[in-house]
C-alpha cells in the first residue's frame, strides 16, 4: 500500500476472509444475537479488518442520487459527481490508513481512532463535497429547502 509506505509503516492486505461461507458473505452474530453479513479483508500484522462499511460506497451512492435528480446539464452532473466521488473515495482510504496506523501501530483504542478521528476525516471531506456541489449545482439548495417546506396535505 503506497499510502502506508509514505506514512512510514507497512501492512499487508490479506485475501478476503469468507469464513467458509458462500462467496461474498461472511456471517456472524451482532450484539443483539442476530445474523450480520459482511466481507472482511484482514490487515496484517494488525487485528483490523476492512468491511463493506469502510469503503464509502454508501456515501458515494447517496451523493450520486443527490446529483442525479437535478435539472443540471449531464456534463455538469458528471463532473460534479466524479469530483465528489473521488474526494469521498480518497477520504475513506485516508480514514482507513489512519485507523490502521493508530490502532495497529500506535495501539490507540479502536473506538477512538475509528469513531472519532476517522469520522472527523470523513466529515471534513463531506463538508467540502457539499459546498462544492452547492456552488456548482445551485438548484440542489432549492430541492433541500422544498423538503423542509413540505406542507401537510389536508
Amino acid at each position: 500500500m503506497i499510502i502506508t509506505r509514505i506514512m512510514g509503516f507497512s501492512c499487508e492486505i490479506s485475501g478476503i476472509d469468507y469464513a467458509g461461507h458462500a462467496l461474498f458473505w461472511q456471517t456472524g452474530l451482532n450484539s443483539a444475537g442476530g445474523n450480520i453479513f459482511e466481507v472482511n479483508v484482514p490487515i496484517s500484522p494488525t487485528n483490523i479488518g476492512i468491511v463493506l462499511g469502510c469503503t464509502g460506497l454508501r456515501e458515494i451512492l447517496l451523493f450520486y442520487f443527490l446529483v442525479k435528480f437535478t435539472d443540471a446539464r449531464f456534463q455538469l452532473k458528471k463532473k460534479v459527481f466524479l469530483t465528489g466521488a473521488l474526494v469521498i473515495f480518497i477520504a475513506n482510504i485516508l480514514r482507513n490508513v489512519i485507523v490502521i496506523y493508530f490502532t495497529g501501530y500506535k495501539e490507540l483504542p479502536f473506538e477512538l481512532t475509528h469513531h472519532t478521528i476517522g469520522s472527523i476525516t470523513i466529515f471534513i471531506a463531506l463538508i467540502f463535497v457539499v459546498i462544492y456541489t452547492l456552488f456548482k449545482i445551485p438548484q440542489i439548495n432549492s430541492h433541500i429547502e422544498d423538503i423542509f417546506n413540505l406542507k401537510k396535505i389536508k
